[in-house]
């Protein structure tokens, strides 16, 4: 389980609240022959990206950072199919809690 807590804060009116990520995924057991989540969520990630390089969907060269739309948007897609997600839960200025968790879709 990963979670991220997040304080958010309106520019404006200065309003702030809560803001959650929270993915839930195990691996598989040793027995069966199978790999830890640390392992498939890094070593998937990296493999999604290299693709994305060799299939010259990456038009940045050198070292880069997974802020690109390029890159992060099929990625997360990927993940998605393969069941890693992060669960989107956001209490709205005002108090509210939003009444329907969604997928990340950064």
């Amino acid at each position: 389980m990963m979670r991220h807590n997040f304080t958010m804060e309106d520019n404006k009116t200065k309003e702030r609240w809560l803001h959650t990520s929270t993915m839930i995924v195990s691996g598989d057991s040793h027995a069966s022959g199978g790999s830890s989540i640390m392992s498939r969520s890094v070593g998937q990630t990296t493999a999604l990206g290299v693709r994305l390089v060799l299939e010259g969907k990456v038009p940045q060269r050198g070292i880069v950072s997974p802020i690109h739309k390029e890159i992060y948007e099929p990625i997360l897609k990927s993940l998605e199919g393969l069941g890693m997600m992060m669960v989107e839960e956001s209490e709205k200025p005002g108090g509210t809690t939003a009444s329907n968790p969604t997928r990340a879709k950064l």
